[in-house]
């Protein structure tokens, strides 16, 4: 039986077993109210952001717990530069950010969570990136880390929004499918990199880091020579919109130009860049040695893997400003690895971690 007929004044539809009939009112009245819901919706998601991003930014570090200033640690900072607490936190004497937790660390003192879940969310944002594009391994590590901030945060707002993220990405632990997988973390990422960008821009509205490097990572554009096409078996597996393959076995992201992977072959060498695609290789480059754990783990195993990978970024850079800024990152580690005191180690280590993190958010935005 055919059941699409239609009425002068609307369809018929199935309902139950019966046809009855929907009026054009009724339709454009049920649109409405959808629309409406919908809208409320985002309006409610949209307060709930701007009260978490207020919250993350409008606070004061607390009194309580502060090492005199005549403490041996602060030696080896400039005046004010650090507020260092008897817990082993140490954050920015100027913008307030939690930059170091000792490895022995007390207690969080009342007053030190939003600068703890900034800090978090920032190693979160990164760690989740990273297993969209090539470790999936790193899943789990991401949501423990977001559980970390939910423990100690006390604020509604922030604990549903922190909620919401690990039950979407433990939703993403059961699928097998990597397109699927990747599609599922991809909203996720850009709602953490959102709120983030929405942080640091109320914190430091005047402040850009690193004003011309991010002038010239946003002019770079990725060379069309070479470009193998998006029907291409290539592809197989990957986002084909996102990423962008070439004939000498590198891969790039569409929307920054950061190199995400490059073929290995069997003798140990491995794809290079040609000159054009350089300055994508040198992102790619940075990304990964941001990606490579927190500063307890490099103050244990030293920080090999990341001169190593801002070592081969610096050859392959001819931009002065970034020159710079790598020969003082590589000079960073070196110096941090070289400390005999575990407690200063970590310290340096964090701070070179930080600066890692700012310069790879200047080409993800």
């Amino acid at each position: 039986m055919n059941y699409r007929a239609v009425l002068a004044a609307g369809a018929l539809f199935l309902v139950g077993g019966l046809l009855t009939a929907c009026s054009d009112s009724d339709e454009q009245a049920a649109s409405g109210k959808a629309e409406a819901a919908k809208t409320t919706q985002e309006d409610a998601g949209a307060l709930q952001e701007e009260r978490i991003v207020e919250y993350l930014t409008d606070y004061e570090l607390p009194q309580e717990g502060r090492l005199p200033k005549d403490h041996e640690l602060y030696s080896y900072w400039d005046e004010g530069a650090v507020i260092l607490y008897e817990n082993g936190y140490s954050f920015d004497g100027e913008t307030k950010e939690l930059f170091a937790i000792a490895k022995d660390s007390g207690d969080m003192i009342e007053g030190q969570e939003p600068a703890f879940a900034n800090m978090k969310l920032e190693e979160a944002t990164n760690s989740l990136d990273m297993a969209m594009r090539h470790n999936p391994e790193g899943l789990p590590e991401v949501i423990a880390t977001l559980g970390q901030v939910k423990d100690v945060n006390e604020f509604p707002p922030l604990e549903g929004w922190l909620q919401n993220r690990i039950d979407g990405l433990m939703e993403v632990e059961a699928i097998e499918n990597a397109e699927k997988r990747k599609a599922m973390i991809e909203p996720v990422l850009l709602s953490m990199e959102n709120l983030l960008e929405r942080v640091r821009e109320t914190a430091n509205p005047t402040k850009p880091y690193e004003p011309e490097i991010a002038q010239f990572f946003a002019d770079y554009e990725l060379p069309e020579a070479g470009q193998i096409p998006k029907d291409d078996p290539t592809y197989k597996g990957v986002n084909v919109d996102a990423l962008v393959a070439y004939e000498n076995g590198m891969m790039f992201e569409r929307s920054s130009g950061q190199m995400v992977a490059r073929k290995h072959y069997d003798d140990g060498t491995k794809s290079e860049p040609t000159p054009e695609q350089a300055t994508g290789a040198v992102m790619g480059l940075i990304a990964d040695a941001a990606s490579n754990g927190g500063a307890q783990r490099h103050a244990s195993q030293g920080s090999e893997f990341m001169i190593g990978r801002l070592s081969e970024a610096k050859e392959l850079n001819e931009f002065p400003p970034l020159e710079e800024w790598l020969t003082a990152r590589i000079e960073g580690y070196t110096a941090a690895d070289a400390m005999n005191d575990d407690q200063d180690r970590v310290l340096a280590l964090t701070n070179e971690n930080a600066e890692l993190n700012k310069m790879v958010q200047l080409f993800r935005k």
